[in-house]
């Protein structure tokens, strides 16, 4: 509804499958759990959704980071 007719959605996301616990974040003691997505699932439920994508990929985690860092971008139909 927010996104007009040929307008681009880009998501930037922890990639993998399951959750992460966290406890220390930024400097600052937290309790939090982070779910990972699978890039595969994200682009599968855009397309249901009516979304045509455009691109979707997964590169690997760099420096600091644990995880794989997903992307996809995709159009409104």
């Amino acid at each position: 509804r927010v996104l007009r007719p040929d307008g681009l959605l880009l998501l930037g996301y922890q990639s993998g499958r399951g959750t992460r616990h966290i406890s220390q974040a930024y400097g600052h003691e937290v309790e939090l759990d982070a779910i990972l997505h699978d890039t595969g699932d994200i682009s599968d439920r855009l397309h249901a959704a009516g979304f045509v994508i455009d691109t979707a990929f997964d590169r690997p985690a760099q420096l600091s980071e644990k995880h794989a860092q997903g992307f996809v971008i995709a159009v409104r139909a």
